[in-house]
């Protein structure tokens, strides 16, 4: 997955990024966006915004972004969504969602942070991420 830009979080109001994760492929092979939306929730996300401070990202926790529970629709619930796009698509495979309510949590103050999604494959370690991106974020006040 490409590295985009800082990633603008406007104080309170909801927000959905799309992301494409293509795996590398063989010469001569076509490349499809991963498909991580499967029926068992097999694959995991979390992303949790950290302060940076100094030269580092060792500030205080922000917020902390996930996929729905074992038992929830990936496609459509949770922080962090696999849409089902099916085996041989090039659209968008990872979108992360953070709802007014939940942005109205975050400081009310210009602040840079940034985390690391990561992405784990239940059937091989629910522990084990098997792939991860940082990604950095700027959060606009709102004006109250």
């Amino acid at each position: 997955m490409e590295n985009p830009d800082v990633i603008t979080i406007k104080r309170g109001k909801s927000h959905t990024w799309n992301f494409k994760y293509t795996p590398a492929v063989e010469a001569g092979q076509t490349a499809y966006s991963k498909n991580f939306y499967t029926s068992d929730n097999q694959f995991t996300g979390v992303l949790a915004l950290r302060e940076k401070l100094n030269d580092g990202y060792t500030g205080q926790q922000l917020i902390s972004l996930t996929t729905t529970s074992s038992t929830g629709n990936q496609n459509s619930q949770g922080n962090i969504r696999f849409p089902n796009i099916g085996a041989t698509s090039n659209l968008h495979n990872i979108q992360i969602y953070l709802s007014g309510a939940e942005s109205t949590t975050l400081p009310n103050e210009h602040l840079l942070c940034a985390g690391d999604l990561m992405i784990t494959d239940t059937d091989v370690a629910a522990t084990e991420c098997i792939h991860s991106w940082r990604l950095e974020f700027k959060i606009e006040p709102e004006i109250v």
